[in-house]
């Protein structure tokens, strides 16, 4: 009578000593479908704007509080918070200095600015260590846990500690929270660390007027006058594109544009601004999930091989939808 090779491989797991190899909990395509799968909820599920952005100078979106707590009521999971360690002083004398910009704003998208110099002194000091942990609603086990800090030594708080104490508490939970939800569901690849506070936060005189850099007027008419028809064809290519994908920031779309346009020998033509048309639309679809995935799509392609992309691409589509996504010649301003 044979052995049923199943609990052949179960035998074998139960008999391994401490220190042996470890080994995978499942088989590597399950692994990987399930991987597949949080790439395409997240995707669908999360916007722009609401649950994450790209922060100026980043190369990958910031996760924000919104975006975490979708994922954890659409995996079912649970959030319980340990404070691991506090300071509370509320006595102790703290010296303070900033350094800030201060925005000339003579005009939208001025970016020229002057450093000044703030000193005080505040009263007291609250620092705040706390771990989140994540638990399945269904099973209740305990599936991830991450640690996240604050302190009213912090820029934003020093001048104003008293009025700050709850506000770095919370900010520490929300902190530990963002970054076990991207632990436990392995979004490490898509989203990065948590600078989401360095600009939520940021007083308004510490910024420009207008957020997105753009030229004086007259620079403006001059620039257009340098384009040739095809750059402009091209320009105007580009920017309805931004607007037949809403729920892609300009940055984001930017940095996708860069990416392939280095990867096609930094030619910004039209077979650039096709691919990466499409390289949106399966962003849109959640078939291309993070700057990895638009790396790897790229690297499974010859450099400059255009039409090569351009095929692997549409077949995402295809094999996704009934019907080919993305925009067709009709669609487009040309």
């Amino acid at each position: 009578m044979g052995t049923d090779p199943k609990i052949e491989e179960t035998a074998i797991v139960v008999q391994e000593q401490p220190g042996a190899l470890i080994r995978p909990i499942a088989d590597l395509a399950a692994v990987m479908e399930y991987q597949e799968e949080v790439a395409r909820v997240v995707g669908k599920a999360l916007k722009p704007g609401r649950d994450f952005d790209t922060v100026p100078g980043a190369n990958k979106p910031s996760l924000y509080q919104p975006g975490a707590e979708r994922l954890m009521l659409i995996f079912s999971l649970a959030c319980d918070f340990e404070i691991v360690e506090r300071e509370i002083d509320h006595a102790v004398k703290v010296p303070w200095s900033k350094r800030k910009k201060k925005w000339a704003n003579k005009y939208k998208g001025d970016r020229d600015f002057t450093w000044i110099t703030e000193t005080g002194e505040s009263e007291g000091i609250y620092r705040y260590v706390t771990m989140a942990v994540i638990t399945n609603k269904r099973t209740g086990i305990r599936v991830g846990s991450a640690l996240g800090a604050a302190s009213t030594l912090e820029s934003k708080y020093i001048d104003r500690p008293r009025d700050c104490e709850n506000t770095c508490l919370k900010m520490a939970q929300k902190r530990a929270m963002v970054s076990a939800v991207k632990c436990v569901l392995g979004l490490s690849d898509r989203f990065t660390v948590d600078v989401e506070d360095t600009m939520m936060d940021a007083p308004a005189d510490d910024q420009p007027a207008d957020q997105a850099p753009r030229a004086e007027p007259a620079k403006q008419a001059k620039q257009a006058k340098e384009r040739t028809p095809e750059e402009a064809q091209l320009a105007e290519r580009y920017k309805f594109a931004l607007k037949a994908h809403p729920s892609i920031t300009p940055s984001l779309a930017g940095m996708i544009f860069d990416d392939v346009k280095s990867w096609n020998n930094d030619s910004g033509g039209v077979g650039t601004v096709r691919a990466w048309e499409l390289m949106l639309d399966c962003w849109d679809a959640g078939l291309v999930v993070g700057q990895s995935g638009v790396e790897g799509v790229l690297r499974s392609v010859p450099r400059g091989d255009v039409t090569g992309l351009e095929k692997v691409l549409s077949d995402r589509l295809a094999a996704a939808t009934e019907k080919p996504g993305g925009m067709t010649e009709d669609d487009v301003p040309f």
